[in-house]
């Protein structure tokens, strides 16, 4: 019963071992990012709120520019006239009269000046463009970000695989020994039944581990915006950036972190609003002109027929002296958004200092760890090769062996773990310093 359920197990790691190396492609990180940004809905979205503001920026959209209008009318009006001649004393009456009326214009208007409102408004178009630049930098690196982490937690499946896979080929080594002992009498039967469990065992981990590899590459080819059955492979090793300092990362932060560059952009704001608040108190200047013509056909009038022809212009002044005090609240409110957005800048100034201090922490305790977690598998592997030998010459049970088995497996995972903690931490240091996504 034991051998069948070992041969299930084989078949089935080996159909899996197939399925996993036949056709893959080999992505690295840097690719993967790259196709995030490219695919993803998100920074697809992203990118259409940024053209959308840089088209609301063009001059056209702030009523800088004159207003040119063209008009026309026709009218026609049938019924009894009476009208009265200058040389006569008397009314002369005119039945079913035909009035005609025809008119033609063309006419600019151009908002001479307004206390500079337009123009303080237009530079509010400028500034909510670049926020949606900086708003789409925070998704890219948020993405960038989610990106590595899916990537890297593939990287650290199929590195522990190939760990409990060397593993299962040392079980299986020992099960053949077993086997040979048992056929000359120097083993019981006890110690191949040992050694088959801990083959399935090897094998169910083998099977988990392989799952959840699928399922990592699903939800990564979700954040590439591309098949979710394609398959492919990703680079094991790791390495860490040197040259670093806190210092430099708390400095880097405060200038290249979106929320710096946002809360920048904000403040300029309120500037700008204080600016078109203050403009409220500002008389405005208009400036029109106009061309044009009419017929008019009305008989037993003065003239039977008028044809006007000319050109108007006119200038107008306008000054809100007294608007309720409305100026005075919106110029009130503006002054409170600034100072508000002042103090905004200070917190997030304070609060992204204490970011890099923590992740800097962190990261150095993760590289620590790591440095730790080598010297642990060092001692695990000399261990399990001394055990080994012990079991080879008969000095041990099997259960010892198998205990430096899974104690040397169990040091190789969690240095696994540790080396992909380290980058993470890394990364997280990049993020809050501005420099994930260059």
């Amino acid at each position: 019963m034991m051998n069948r359920i070992h041969k299930i197990f084989a078949a089935l790691f080996l159909i899996l071992s197939v399925s996993i190396s036949y056709g893959q492609e080999l992505l690295t990180v840097d690719e993967a990012v790259s196709l995030a940004l490219k695919n993803n809905f998100d920074v697809e979205l992203a990118q259409k709120k940024i053209q959308q503001a840089q088209l609301n920026t063009d001059k056209k959209n702030t009523g800088l520019l004159p207003t040119v209008t063209a008009s026309g009318g026709a009218n026609y009006q049938i019924g009894t006239f009476w009208g009265k001649p200058p040389n006569l004393d008397t009314y002369k009456k005119i039945s079913r009269a035909g009035t005609q009326n025809y008119n033609a214009s063309v006419g600019a208007n151009y908002l001479l000046y307004d206390g500079n409102f337009r123009k303080y408004n237009w530079e509010k178009l400028k500034i909510f463009y670049h926020l949606s630049e900086i708003e789409a930098q925070a998704l890219y690196e948020r993405t960038a970000l989610s990106v590595h982490t899916a990537y890297y937690q593939i990287a650290k499946l199929k590195s522990i695989l190939a760990i409990l896979q060397s593993t299962m080929d040392v079980s299986k080594h020992r099960l053949k020994r077993a086997e040979v002992g048992v056929e000359f009498g120097k083993e019981s039967g006890l110690s191949v039944l040992n050694a088959q469990v801990d083959i399935n065992n090897d094998s169910l981990k083998i099977q988990n581990t392989q799952l959840q590899i699928s399922n990592a590459k699903r939800n990564l080819n979700s954040l590439l915006g591309r098949d979710l059955s394609i398959d492919f492979d990703v680079v094991t090793d790791v390495n860490y950036l040197t040259g670093m300092t806190e210092e430099q990362l708390i400095e880097d932060a405060t200038e290249r972190n979106t929320q710096i560059k946002a809360i920048n952009r904000n403040i300029k704001l309120s500037e700008l609003d204080l600016k078109m608040a203050k403009a409220g108190y500002k008389p405005t200047v208009r400036l029109s002109a106009s061309y044009g013509g009419s017929f008019v056909a009305q008989p037993g009038g003065f003239f039977d027929k008028q044809v006007s022809l000319g050109l108007g212009a006119g200038l107008q002044v306008s000054w809100n002296i007294f608007d309720g005090g409305r100026t005075k609240i919106k110029e009130q409110n503006a002054i409170i958004d600034q100072e508000t957005n002042l103090l905004r800048k200070q917190q997030i100034e304070y609060n992204l200092e204490s970011d890099v201090r923590t992740k800097w922490a962190n990261y150095q305790n993760a590289l620590s760890t790591l440095e730790f977690q080598q010297v642990n598998i060092q001692t695990a592997q000399a261990n399990f090769d001394r055990t080994k030998e012990r079991f080879s010459a008969g000095q041990i049970s099997s259960v010892e062996f198998r205990q430096a088995q899974l104690g040397l497996l169990n040091a190789q995972s969690i240095y696994q773990q540790a080396k992909y903690d380290a980058k993470l931490a890394e990364l997280g240091l990049l993020l809050v310093s501005g420099h994930l996504v260059e």
